[in-house]
């Protein structure tokens, strides 16, 4: 994940109401989403990258190899947000009331990200309007001049 060499190729479109799933997701963002600037662009594509490098963690953490696997986002994030097998050892997972805990850490996970989703949309349209305000005023600004 440090060198961002994960493949999306294949991933669908993060970007709201596009239900884009082929096999370009970074020539799709370019050439479809002529609204994104090239910083956003490239945002999404980090953020992307970055889902789906953690996704795939998470599928290794699952296996529950017999080595035990600590990461850098253990230490960054917290162990038990991120993948909530990793404290196998503190709740008895075959019990009722730690299948409980392990889905609200779980429905946690979730929710935790479709804040963060929340959020970028909302930045995302945050600059969108002040670029359509700057282009607006600056409309103004020529029609008063010229009349």
């Amino acid at each position: 994940m440090a060198n961002g060499r994960i493949n999306i190729r294949l991933e669908p479109c993060s970007v709201v109401s596009c239900a884009y799933h082929g096999t370009r997701l970074d020539r799709h963002l370019k050439i479809e989403h002529p609204e994104l600037s090239q910083q956003e662009a490239d945002l999404v594509l980090r953020e992307m990258k970055r889902m789906v490098g953690l996704k795939r963690l998470r599928e290794l953490w699952q296996i529950n190899p017999p080595v035990h696997m600590t990461t850098t986002l253990d230490v960054e994030y917290g162990a038990y947000d991120e993948h909530p097998d990793s404290f196998y050892g503190e709740i008895d997972l075959d019990s009722d009331e730690g299948t409980t805990h392990r889905l609200l850490r779980l429905e946690n996970v979730a929710l935790k990200a479709q804040k963060e989703a929340l959020n970028k949309e909302v930045y995302f349209l945050r600059n969108k309007l002040k670029q359509l305000k700057a282009s607006s005023a600056k409309r103004d600004l020529r029609s008063s001049s010229t009349g």
